[in-house]
């Protein structure tokens, strides 16, 4: 059944090809955009979360938990 809906496609062996330029084109801009990127800009956002930066000395951003004010 596949098949024949894919034969009644006019021009059907275009899509793949067309699927593999827009795939192949979107990995080398990517690929060129990480590997031209500022190391020390990806080593610092790489320990943000590691980070302890809030006054409470969880990381920021983190959340309270219930009935941690409690706990020392």
């Amino acid at each position: 059944m596949i098949s024949k809906t894919l034969s009644d496609i006019g021009n059907v062996s275009v899509y793949p090809v067309v699927t593999l330029v827009i795939f192949f084109t979107i990995f080398s801009v990517m690929l060129f955009l990480v590997l031209r990127g500022n190391k020390s800009t990806y080593d610092k956002m790489a320990h943000l979360p590691l980070e302890e930066d809030g006054p409470t000395g969880r990381p920021f951003g983190a959340k309270r938990l219930i009935g941690e004010d409690h706990v020392k």
